[in-house]
């Protein structure tokens, strides 16, 4: 069972995100297979975080 500081900071951060739910595994998966994909052969060296906006704000 989670510790209840992990669970309060997963909150947290889920509040912070746009729409402020936690982003489903298909979502995540969809930015890999982007990264996997031959559209992104010039992507080098670079972070793609997949967070909702929570970085932009």
């Amino acid at each position: 069972m989670p510790r209840p500081r992990v669970l309060r900071q997963v909150r947290r951060h889920a509040s912070a995100a746009s729409p402020g739910t936690l982003r489903q595994a298909k979502e995540i998966g969809e930015a890999v297979a982007r990264l996997l994909s031959d559209s992104s052969e010039f992507v080098t060296g670079a972070a793609l975080p997949v967070d909702g906006g929570y970085l932009a704000v």
